[in-house]
């Protein structure tokens, strides 16, 4: 927001240049900047003009005569507002403007002896629709710079926070001002006269609007507004329209109150808040139609919406320079609905922007009031009617700050009468005792200040940061203890780069669409006012996310990649921190080498052997015991090519080869490998118990006993092989698991062979090791265990034989 700083000074009276009152501000948490209005141009004067003709054979010149009070000048200008009886600023011949030396022209028989000008061409950002006009009894022959404020006029531009609402208008920020520099702060109230109170005549169908209240002004005359209110909307980045509308916008900065004035004679019935209906329609100011949905809340006639609250004013009740009767709106709207609608339609104005940083309850009507009595002064017409509603009153919130929380927070005390008077200069009304004050927070803070410590914040802000002392941080003796989540994360990630793989970042959010695609579990939590289509929903699965990534990598050129992302996955009551894995082309680049007959190279591919293995080590190292691969049956993994990992009998996550059909539809590469692991569970209860949630790497983290030395072995192993056949649907796992738990004596078994033969069967080739701790084993005992094993899988596997 741009402010004059002739403007402030209505409120406040300091000596302090501009550019140290910019530099206060951003020291005191309100960011400032200084800028010069426009260019000062020596030699520009003050005229009016005494004639204005056409001049023949064109329709865009024309004849002036001006006067600077001295003498007259003839100029030659094709501005349309260039009338009989106006005052503006001209150039005479030998005026530079904009790097240009104004010279005698002649045009068509008459020498133009120097040159109208608008805003724009004095360096002013403004949309000029002709010359500049200043006001009728402007006297001729001043000099315009110091009549305009051009190249003395300094501009304060703030941008607030969001909780700084207060500060956004030149009455705000004086008073900000004022108590940062400890000067007096010149507020003022204004009132209506001789004007009844009425309520109002219709009803406030919705808890939006806190306040409401409408003056009817009759017999006004729409026009152009002061010079000086034009200069004031000028400097401030507003284009001036007409005395009506510029009034609101005056008031808008001056006092931080949005209004709306309506053309009475163009509302049909009684005016009413209401939510709007669906798929209702209104075209707005700026002539856009916009689309309204149930929540946004509107101003609406007996025939339709007029206004949408808080943001704009409607096209068809506009004022226009027919308009005489006006009934002028000043209203408080939930801040949340305002912005949840300006949001949505992508429509942000300088009311919107003040009512979603709420607005001051208690300064409406004075604010409103003054408008009105500019209206009236400035077109005339005449006060005839006042509504007022107030659904919502205001009550100011006590906050008790205890004054030794002040030195805790500050690291040094501030006595409390000091504290009350950096308060008091807020226009924070407070109480004292001892050990203690009692702030009431004024509706204008009502958003901002809630707890003690937002009063600390203030006392330290108008004390001034930097007249702190300075003071070294206490620094605790004690060793700090790592956290146990954060350790077991960054030693998933150091395994992970470890095992030469790039971590990627990805956005939580995705679309319904990637899933359908990919064929991963669909969305269960869908975002209601996202921004963008491909963000529609949040992520159950990190996979969507690193096949994006890979996509990408792909578009620019790189084939050989290997990543892993650690992040969350969100479902409906609960969320899961997920390790996902995505390998391609060569896991190690090299060369090939030929020579006669010998020939080898240094290239590997990824394969399914060398995921599994990352898998595998990375189990280990957490600790993770009975780790199982089973059969997975996820329909974008390769159905020979893929597992499911199991730990401790729960399913854990799996990995694999991309879907060739998945890879042709994605236009992915084939040799595409994935890995999805579940972490860790995040309750939404923080009292649930999260460490017997079974099936997550993090509690089997927690509770995996330390590695312990094993003797070696004094006796030697021996080794016998069998071959079993079976339902070619039973898994390989299921056998392997029912020998191991045949005899005490097994120190390994490894699956080494499994081939399919006629009628629906397969055989599964083990090799078994043995070894006892005491003695070396005999092959009679070996072939008596390999008999039991044999007995047992029957009893287990009625329909099973030997090969």
């Amino acid at each position: 927001m741009k402010i004059p700083f002739s403007w402030l000074k209505d409120f406040i009276d300091t000596d302090m240049p501009p550019e140290r009152v910019a530099e206060i501000l951003t020291e005191t948490g309100v960011e400032a900047g200084c800028e010069v209005f426009g260019n000062d141009t020596p030699g520009v004067i003050t005229v009016k003009i005494l004639s204005n003709e056409k001049r023949v054979g064109t329709e865009k010149l024309r004849k002036c005569v001006v006067t600077d009070g001295k003498r007259d000048y003839t100029v030659i200008t094709g501005a349309n507002n260039a009338l009989t009886g106006s005052c503006a600023l001209f150039a005479p011949a030998g005026v530079t403007i904009e790097g240009n030396e104004i010279a005698h022209r002649e045009m068509g028989g008459v020498t133009s002896e120097g040159m109208l000008l608008s805003l724009q061409e004095l360096g002013v950002a403004c949309q000029d629709e002709g010359i500049f006009l200043l006001d009728d009894n402007t006297t001729p022959g001043c000099d315009g710079c110091e009549e305009t404020g051009l190249g003395r006029e300094r501009i304060i531009e703030i941008e607030a926070t969001p909780n700084r609402g207060d500060v956004l208008s030149v009455r705000g920020l004086g008073r900000e001002i004022a108590a940062v520099l400890g000067i007096e702060f010149k507020d003022r109230n204004y009132a209506l006269t001789e004007v009844g109170l009425e309520e109002l005549p219709f009803e406030i169908d919705d808890s939006s609007a806190h306040r409401y209240r409408g003056i009817v002004i009759k017999g006004a005359v729409v026009k152009p507004s002061s010079l000086l209110v034009r200069l004031r909307l000028i400097k401030s980045g507003l284009q001036p329209i007409n005395n009506i509308v510029d009034i609101t916008n005056y008031i808008l900065y001056q006092e931080g109150q949005p209004l709306h004035a309506f053309d009475l004679s163009k509302l049909k019935g009684n005016l009413r808040v209401r939510r709007a209906i669906d798929k209702e329609e209104i075209k707005t100011i700026d002539k856009e139609v916009y689309r309204l949905a149930p929540g946004d809340v509107v101003i609406a006639d007996d025939k339709s919406a007029v206004a949408v609250a808080g943001v704009m004013g409607g096209y068809d009740t506009r004022v226009d320079n027919e308009t005489s009767d006006i009934f002028l709106e000043a209203a408080l709207f939930d801040p949340g609905d305002v912005r949840r609608t300006s949001k949505r339609l992508g429509l942000q104005t300088d009311s919107s922007y003040r009512f979603e940083r709420s607005i001051d309850f208690d300064r409406l009507e004075s604010a409103q009031n003054l408008a009105a009595n500019l209206i009236v002064s400035a077109g005339g017409g005449k006060i005839e009617k006042l509504f007022n509603s107030t659904p919502q009153p205001y009550s100011p919130k006590e906050v008790i700050l205890k004054f030794s929380e002040i030195e805790r927070i500050l690291g040094e005390p501030v006595e409390g009468e000091k504290a009350v008077q950096y308060l008091s200069r807020l226009g924070i009304a407070c109480k004292m005792t001892d050990k203690s004050l009692t702030a009431a927070i004024p509706a204008f803070r009502a958003s901002d200040i809630e707890r003690p410590v937002d009063l600390i914040e203030e006392i330290a802000r108008v004390q001034g940061y930097n007249n702190f002392a300075p003071s070294y941080p206490r620094i605790p003796s004690e060793c700090f203890k790592v956290n146990q989540s954060f350790l077991f994360e960054s030693r998933t990630r150091d395994f992970m780069v470890a095992c030469s793989l790039n971590e990627v970042v990805n956005y939580t959010f995705l679309d319904e669409k990637s899933c359908d695609d990919l064929g991963v579990t669909p969305p269960e939590v869908a975002i209601s006012n996202y921004l963008n289509i491909n963000h529609s929903h949040l992520r159950t699965s990190l996979i969507p996310g690193v096949i994006h990534t890979t996509i990408e990598n792909i578009r620019q050129g790189i084939a050989d990649i290997a990543i892993f992302e650690l992040s969350t996955c969100i479902f409906t009551n609960h969320e899961e921190k997920r390790l996902a894995i995505l390998v391609t082309g060569k896991e190690a680049g090299g060369f090939g080498f030929k020579k006669g007959k010998i020939s080898f190279s240094t290239e590997e591919a990824w394969s399914f052997l060398k995921i599994k293995r990352i898998v595998n080590n990375y189990l280990s190292m957490l600790g993770a015991p009975a780790v199982e691969y089973r059969v997975e049956d996820l329909s974008f993994l390769h159905p020979y090519e893929s597992a499911k990992i199991v730990v401790n009998g729960q399913e854990t996550g799996f990995f694999g080869k991309i879907n060739p059909g998945k890879a042709d539809f994605l236009d992915l590469p084939k040799d595409l490998w994935l890995a999805e692991l579940k972490l860790s569970f995040i309750s939404r209860d923080v009292h649930e118990k999260t460490a017997d949630k079974a099936g997550y790497l993090y509690n089997i983290f927690l509770s995996a006993k330390g590695r312990a030395f094993k003797e070696l072995p004094k006796y030697p192993s021996i080794a016998r092989d069998l071959a079993v056949v079976v339902d070619e649907k039973l898994d390989a796992e299921t056998v392997i698991g029912e020998v191991r738990r045949c005899a005490g004596l097994i120190e390994d078994v490894n699956l080494f062979d499994i081939y399919f033969v006629e009628g629906q069967k397969k055989s599964i080739a083990l090799s078994i090791v043995f070894r006892a701790v005491d003695r070396t084993l005999l092959d009679e005992e070996a072939d008596a265990l390999i008999a039991d094993i044999v007995k047992r899988l029957k009893k287990k596997i009625p329909d099973m034989t030997l090969r």
